[in-house]
């Protein structure tokens, strides 16, 4: 492969993963790319400001930790939270294998009104063979909203067992909640002990603990045990 060749498929793959994810920061975009070997990352940064140029992708400004965020589309209204989305998924998918990966907005609301689900999670994905839906927890719904959503998760996956008895549908499913404020992991788990005691549906864990090597940990509510995704 001649250098022409590898740049542009180093391009490709930067414009790829922030459409993929909608809304990535300069060093995580770096990190990613860093597994490929592609490119040395003050490179990766040059490429990032061309494409910007071109208007592949959008440069939506710096942020506190000095890092530049760069979205799919201009303008964003929920900065904080969709970049706790996008970090999770770019740092799950370097980590284990997944697929149908979906954090669209757009589509997530067109398959809840044609009646794929009656809820729109922040991102879906499969992994291992089981359905994920994340939901990342800022801080800002109150117990009875966070509650009524798990409700709304439980009626659906009651459904799909009642289906199963039919067709046998695959049941298992999982809901992750990440948490912004570590000190919500054991509100969240509270609540959803009320919603569906014992239940290993729920899926709970505070966004600070996500790394590439932590990010298999959640709390359930077995046991209040550690699982692994």
């Amino acid at each position: 492969m001649n250098q022409r060749s590898m740049g542009a498929e180093r391009d490709t793959r930067i414009v790829d993963l922030i459409r993929k994810f909608g809304l990535l920061t300069s060093d995580l975009i770096q990190q990613r790319l860093a597994n490929h070997s592609l490119t040395s990352q003050h490179n990766i940064l040059n490429r990032l400001k061309i494409l910007t140029e071109r208007k592949e992708i959008y440069n939506l400004g710096r942020i506190a930790t000095g890092h530049i965020v760069y979205a799919s589309r201009p303008g964003r209204r929920h900065l904080s939270h969709d970049l706790s989305v996008g970090r999770f998924g770019i740092l799950l998918d370097s980590t284990m294998p997944v697929e149908q990966w979906n954090c669209q907005q757009d589509t997530l609301v067109r398959e809840c009104k044609e009646g794929e689900r009656p809820f729109i999670p922040d991102a879906r994905f499969v992994l291992n063979g089981i359905p994920h839906f994340l939901e990342v927890h800022t801080g800002s719904q109150g117990d009875e909203v966070i509650a009524e959503k798990m409700r709304v998760y439980k009626r659906y996956h009651t459904d799909l067992k009642e289906v199963a008895k039919i067709d046998r549908t695959p049941t298992a499913m999982r809901v992750l909640f990440v948490c912004q404020r570590a000190q919500d992991v054991e509100r969240i788990l509270s609540i959803a002990s009320r919603v569906q005691k014992d239940s290993m549906l729920w899926w709970i864990c505070a966004e600070n603990q996500l790394s590439g090597q932590s990010l298999k940990i959640f709390k359930t509510l077995k046991n209040n045990e550690l699982c692994v995704l």
